[in-house]
């Protein structure tokens, strides 16, 4: 049973023990609120209408790699974007060998490389640009991740910033430790919005009276 108490903030609260389901709202801001999680939970927050990007910066050669990796996986399906241009599937590049740089000059077998190429081993490369300048790589098909932790009262807070931003689409919450799901929000613009998230006090959380 909830029981209405007044916080010095001045708002009217109600205190709750968490519950056993994990549940989502969002304050007017856009700030969402998580409860029912582990206390001191980590998660990891996906972002699907956000695009994964990377800040790169090339060498001495003018040419930079992007290597695939298992948290970054890259193959012959993916899509990429280069500094905001046009988005290209690694399919279309030309499979060549990997560029070499030999203080400052290219070397190696490959002298003349094309602007944008992949190696056999699936490594993208983008050459002829500005020594030491820095550049953007988005993954357009990998979602940004953000890692979240939980309180001592099983509670989280999912902040909107200028990196993440959301209004609408898919929120994907899962278990930083083992990868398994904890919320899936489908539609960010309908779920509910409260007057107020949960307040955490000496292990005790305090949820508003809109709480769903």
């Amino acid at each position: 049973m909830k029981i209405p108490l007044i916080l010095a903030v001045g708002l009217t609260l109600a205190s709750a023990l968490p519950s056993v389901a994990q549940t989502a709202a969002k304050e007017a801001d856009g700030d969402t609120f998580l409860s029912g999680l582990g206390s001191y939970q980590s998660l990891q927050i996906q972002y699907p209408t956000i695009p994964l990007t990377r800040n790169v910066r090339a060498n001495e050669c003018g040419y930079l790699r992007v290597r695939t990796s298992t948290t970054r996986p890259i193959t012959t399906a993916s899509n990429l974007s280069f500094n905001g241009g046009a988005s290209f599937v690694i399919s279309s590049l030309p499979v060549e060998a990997a560029p070499r740089c030999s203080q400052g000059q290219l070397s190696g077998t490959n002298l003349t490389p094309s602007a944008q190429l992949v190696t056999s081993e699936g490594d993208v490369y983008f050459t002829g640009l500005a020594s030491f300048s820095q550049h953007e790589v988005t993954y357009n098909d990998l979602p940004t991740l953000r890692n979240v932790r939980a309180n001592t009262c099983g509670t989280a807070r999912i902040s909107q910033t200028d990196r993440y931003s959301i209004t609408a689409g898919a929120l994907n919450i899962v278990n930083r430790e083992d990868g398994s799901a904890v919320l899936s929000i489908p539609d960010f613009a309908a779920l509910t919005t409260v007057s107020g998230g949960p307040i955490c006090r000496q292990g005790v959380g305090y949820y508003s009276t809109d709480w769903p």
